[in-house]
């Protein structure tokens, strides 16, 4: 089965992401991959290879990071039928976590995207 993202898109505005320069973002996800679970397993493994990739880009990148996890997902799924409609049901169930990151670097005319999540 494919998943498809916990999101709306089209009910998600800029708001609803957070920006970090390179180096924010990687304090972000190192500090996430430091709470050793089951669920963070893969994720360390993942984040190793993204974050080289991250560090190599240049410093102009700024990045935008929304995460599932600042969702009340339990409360949505309790009551789905009016759950954030940001979320999309029954999509937002099934993830242990799910980050959608943009980084855009006006300098080079590059835009990147990446999705980490886990099912």
């Amino acid at each position: 089965m494919y998943l498809k993202s916990p999101f709306n898109l089209k009910e998600l505005s800029i708001k609803d992401f957070k920006k970090y320069s390179k180096n924010e973002l990687c304090s972000y996800f190192d500090t996430y991959s430091s709470g050793a679970t089951e669920d963070t397993y893969y994720f360390n493994i993942y984040w190793e290879e993204v974050k080289e990739r991250i560090l190599s880009l240049h410093d102009n990148f700024s990045f935008y990071l929304i995460s599932l996890d600042w969702f009340d997902v339990e409360r949505n799924r309790k009551n789905w039928e009016q759950a954030d409609i940001r979320l999309k049901a029954p999509e937002f169930w099934v993830y242990g976590y799910y980050f959608l990151f943009i980084g855009i670097s006006d300098i080079e005319q590059k835009l990147i995207a990446t999705v980490l999540f886990f099912d």
